[in-house]
């Protein structure tokens, strides 16, 4: 089992990496705000964010035990990433609109002060103190603005998605541009499960870092959420003929 867990997690960490270097490769030669966003809170996340709190030793028995600088590097690269997926999904979205830069920077107040919280929390914990019991809450708080942020990219690609099939009914779309929303939605949506199985642990307070249930969700959701992240940024060439000639 635990072949399989690790498995699964290698797989989402090395997809999320390889969805990242694309779009900065892309925004490097010329793109935007939002491939700068997006490549950057994929790289952030998968490079540092998520590996550098398991080499810390998130789930050793006591504060001693953990590498602190690394921890404290890892929490806030992702929530950089976390924040950067907020200021992507406002501005492809709702550009023009005020109601979503207002809630972006809402959110990502909300996220910078819980990292705070956690790192002062942290800082200022005992050595001998439980680090799953030192960060509770602020862990609440974190994986309640990540399943915010998951569920609101799934919500917004499935409603482009929604629309794009209406557009493609009138011949006026594309059908691999169709199906990436799709697939962007469908990966918004497995990453926002996962969150909130890992959110009802916190809240039972079982520590998903050491759990197998943890474990389990996060090595599951990720082989799903990497499929759909893997089908929107590197579709297989014979993948997207089907998809054309399904469309007809």
């Amino acid at each position: 089992m635990q072949a399989l867990v690790g498995i699964g997690m290698a797989v989402f960490v090395l997809t999320c990496a390889a969805v990242g270097v694309k779009l900065i490769s892309l925004a490097v030669r010329g793109g935007g705000l939002a491939l700068w966003c997006c490549g950057l809170a994929f790289s952030l996340i998968a490079f540092l964010g998520y590996p550098l709190p398991v080499l810390a030793g998130i789930g050793k028995a006591t504060v001693a035990e953990i590498d602190m600088p690394l921890l404290l590097v890892g929490n806030w690269s992702s929530a950089a990433g976390m924040c950067l997926f907020f200021v992507f999904t406002a501005h492809v979205f709702h550009g023009g609109q005020a109601w979503a830069r207002v809630l972006a920077g809402v959110l990502i107040a909300a996220y910078a002060g819980v990292t705070a919280g956690s790192s002062a929390a942290f800082l200022g914990a005992a050595p001998e103190l439980d680090p799953f019991e030192v960060n509770w809450r602020y862990g609440l708080g974190i994986q309640a603005l990540c399943v915010t942020c998951f569920g609101w990219i799934s919500i917004e690609g499935l409603r482009q998605w929604s629309m794009s099939r209406r557009r493609l009914e009138l011949g006026l779309g594309d059908p691999v541009v169709s199906h990436r929303f799709l697939m962007w939605g469908l990966f918004g949506a497995s990453t926002c499960a996962m969150v909130v199985v890992l959110l009802s642990l916190q809240l039972a307070k079982v520590n998903a870092s050491t759990h197998p249930a943890g474990s389990l969700t996060m090595a599951g959701f990720g082989l799903l959420s990497s499929t759909f992240a893997g089908l929107a940024f590197f579709p297989p060439p014979a993948y997207l003929a089907r998809i054309r000639a399904a469309a007809g």
